[in-house]
């Protein structure tokens, strides 16, 4: 018979590095991953902040519709149109075209600031799909990272915020915050 000690202490040592990896890749690299985008790069606030100004810039501006006043019908007889405005012009302020154009820009912006609000409250879910998807994706690499007690940095962990963003603007991530 041989000699089984190295036999048994090296298939030990193998089942061990794999439970270390396997502990590495699904329990302590996430977790530091989560810490990481949290406290070192402040990802939950740079995301959202990057979300609503996304939002804002792909936003068309508020149509500005000008009113029909005395002025603009009148203005063009000169004095003598100056002066009835004074006298009757209070008669063209509150005509229903001007009413009309009002409840069309107030309902314009009432709609764009719900558009952001809703992309705002969509935000987080978003940006934490961008954390996972991340994670999931880098899962071997983040594995390396904590197992080695960060003293390898596999390049998807040095470029951390450039995954992120992609992720974020991955189909699936920019569904979950109802961007279409």
């Amino acid at each position: 018979m041989g000699d089984t000690t190295t036999t048994l202490l090296g298939s030990s040592a193998i089942v061990a590095g794999l439970i270390y990896g396997a502990v590495s890749g699904f329990i302590t690299g996430p977790t530091m991953i989560d810490r990481m985008t949290e406290k070192t790069i402040d990802w939950p606030k740079q995301c959202v902040r990057t979300i609503t100004t996304e939002v804002r810039r792909n936003e068309a501006p508020a149509p500005q519709m000008p009113t029909l006043g005395c002025r603009s019908i009148f203005g063009w007889l000169g004095p003598d149109g100056d002066a009835y405005c004074r006298m009757h012009g209070h008669l063209f302020d509150n005509n229903p075209l001007n009413q009309a154009m009002t409840a069309t820009q107030n309902a314009a912006r009432q709609a764009q600031e719900n558009r952001l609000r809703h992309a705002a409250e969509r935000a987080p879910d978003r940006c934490a799909c961008a954390v996972t998807t991340t994670i999931e994706e880098n899962r071997l690499s983040i594995a390396l990272y904590a197992g080695t007690w960060r003293l390898v940095q596999p390049p998807a962990i040095k470029n951390l915020k450039s995954e992120l963003a992609t992720n974020l603007n991955a189909s699936a991530c920019a569904m979950k915050g109802g961007r279409s």
